[in-house]
C-alpha cells in the first residue's frame, strides 16, 4: 500500500482437513504437465478447479477398515493372539469412524480425543470383564493401546520437528501445541474411562510395563500392515498402499537391524527414516505416488506414539516426588528425542535423494538405447 499509508493483515481461520494422497498426486501430475506441455494459465487454472472440486476418494468402509488394520498390526507387532487382533480390529474400526463422525460435527481436537479414549477405554473394561467372566484370555491393557494408536499424534510430532528443521518455526511451534492439546485429551478420556470402570468393579493397567515383541518375522508383518493401512487411511490407491507397506517394512527391518548391531533406538529410527526418505524420492518418481505420502507412512511404524502416549501418562498419575514420576519423564524425553531422530533423517534422506534422482535420471536419458527409442 505504499509508504505513507497503515499496512492491512488478512487473516483467515483455515479448518484442518485430513490429507487426500489422490489429490496431491493429481497436483503433482499437473505441475509435471504445466511444465513439460506448456499450459495456458486459463486451462492450469480449469484443471485445478476441477482436482479440488472432485476429488477422488476411497469409501468411507475403507478408511473405516483401514483405521481397523492400523491397530491390528499393533497388535501383530506385540505378538497378539488371534482373539486380540480381531478385537483390535474392530476397536480401530469403530473408534475411525468415531473420529470422522465427530470431525463432521465440527467438534475440536481436544474433545473428539477425550471422546474417542473413554469409549476406547470402556470397551476394554467390558472385554477385561468378559475375560475374567468366561476365560477368554483378553488383554485388556494391549486392547487399549491398540486403539490409542489411531490417536496418539505421534506423526504431529514428528512433523512439528521437520517443520523446525526447515526452519518454519511458526507452524512447528503450532503444531507442537496441537500435540499437547491432542495427547492431553487422551490422557483425559482414559483416566475417565478408568475410573468408570473402577465404579463399576473392572481394574485393569493402561500403562503397560513393558510389551514383548513379536518374532522378527510377526514385526515386519506388522509394521508391513501398519505402514499399508495408514496409507490407506489417507484415500490412497492400491499400489500406493502395496508402496508404503513394503517401505515401512524395510525401514521398520533397517532400525532392528542396526538396534541388533549396539546402536540405540535413536540412532537407529534416524537412520531407518533416512533411508525412507530417500527410497521415497525413488520410489515417488517410478511410480507416480508422492513422496510425501512414501515417507509419511514409511515412518509411522518408527514413531514413538505409544512411549509418548506412556510418559504423560506416568506424569499424570504419578506425584512428583515419586520415583515413578521422573521414570515418566525419561521414557517422555525419550520419545521426543527419537521423534526428533526420525524427523531428521526423513528430511536428510528426502534431501540427499532429490539430486541423487535428478543425476541418475539424467545419466539414463544419455544412454545410446534410450536416445534411439525417442529417435524410433
Amino acid at each position: 500500500r505504499g509508504d505513507d499509508r497503515e499496512p492491512l493483515t488478512l487473516i483467515r481461520t483455515i479448518v484442518l482437513r485430513d490429507a487426500n494422497y489422490r489429490s496431491i498426486q493429481a497436483i503433482q501430475s499437473l505441475a509435471l504437465e504445466i511444465r513439460d506441455k506448456h499450459l495456458s494459465l486459463a486451462e492450469a487454472e480449469k484443471r485445478m478447479d476441477e482436482i479440488l472440486k472432485s476429488p477422488q476418494k476411497s469409501p468411507r468402509w475403507i478408511i473405516y477398515a483401514a483405521g481397523g488394520m492400523v491397530s491390528s498390526g499393533t497388535i501383530v507387532l506385540y505378538n497378539g493372539k488371534p482373539t486380540m487382533i480381531a478385537l483390535a480390529f474392530l476397536v480401530g474400526f469403530l473408534a475411525t469412524g468415531m473420529l470422522k463422525w465427530m470431525a463432521k460435527l465440527g467438534m475440536s481436537t481436544f474433545y473428539s480425543q477425550i471422546i474417542a479414549a473413554l469409549c476406547i477405554t470402556i470397551t476394554a473394561a467390558g472385554a477385561a470383564w468378559l475375560s475374567t467372566t468366561y476365560g477368554l484370555g483378553i488383554n485388556a491393557t494391549l486392547l487399549v493401546i491398540s486403539g490409542i494408536v489411531l490417536l496418539v499424534a505421534g506423526m504431529m510430532t514428528v512433523g512439528a520437528f521437520q517443520d523446525a528443521i526447515d526452519e518454519y518455526y511458526i507452524t512447528a511451534n503450532a503444531r507442537l501445541l496441537k500435540v499437547a492439546m491432542a495427547t492431553g485429551g487422551i490422557v483425559i478420556g482414559v483416566l475417565i474411562g478408568l475410573y468408570v470402570a473402577t465404579f463399576l468393579g473392572v481394574s485393569f493397567p493402561t500403562t503397560p510395563d513393558k510389551l514383548s515383541m513379536a518374532t522378527p518375522k510377526f514385526q515386519y508383518i506388522g509394521a508391513l500392515i501398519i505402514a499399508a493401512a495408514f496409507a490407506a487411511r489417507y484415500h490412497a490407491p492400491l499400489f500406493g498402499v502395496v508402496i508404503s507397506g513394503g517401505i515401512g517394512m524395510l525401514g521398520w527391518l533397517v532400525s532392528r537391524f542396526i538396534i541388533a548391531e549396539g546402536f540405540g533406538v535413536v540412532i537407529a529410527s534416524g537412520v531407518a527414516a533416512a533411508v525412507v526418505g530417500l527410497l521415497a524420492t525413488f520410489v515417488s518418481r517410478f511410480w507416480k505416488f508422492p513422496s510425501m505420502a512414501i515417507i509419511s507412512a514409511g515412518i509411522v511404524p518408527l514413531v514413538p506414539g505409544l512411549s509418548l502416549y506412556n510418559g504423560l501418562m506416568g506424569i499424570v498419575q504419578n506425584p512428583p516426588s515419586d520415583p515413578e514420576f521422573m521414570y515418566a519423564l525419561a521414557i517422555l524425553a525419550r520419545a521426543l528425542v527419537i521423534g526428533l531422530a526420525i524427523a531428521a533423517g526423513a528430511t536428510l534422506g528426502n534431501i540427499v535423494g532429490r539430486p541423487l534422482r535428478r543425476r541418475i535420471s539424467k545419466a539414463y536419458n544419455r544412454l545410446p538405447r534410450r536416445k534411439l527409442s525417442q529417435n524410433s
